[in-house]
């Protein structure tokens, strides 16, 4: 099984990546993942790496890392 993540992403229709810490509830950053509208998929790292894969409207995807 999988290490558990501390961090909580989400994207939004406004073409935002959210992250936030799990445990405190702090939000810890958040990036323009869409300039033309919402952010409809989030991908972590499957075996937990600090990477990220989001897509949206765009044709493109992007990959975020620290």
């Amino acid at each position: 099984m999988g290490r558990r993540s501390e961090v909580v992403v989400a994207g939004s229709d406004t073409g935002h990546v959210f992250a936030w810490d799990r445990h405190s509830g702090q939000r810890l950053c958040t990036v323009l993942g869409d300039r033309i509208g919402a952010v409809n998929c989030l991908q972590g790292h499957p075996l937990g790496l600090p990477v990220l894969a989001t897509c949206g409207l765009e044709h493109s995807a992007k990959v975020w890392s620290p």
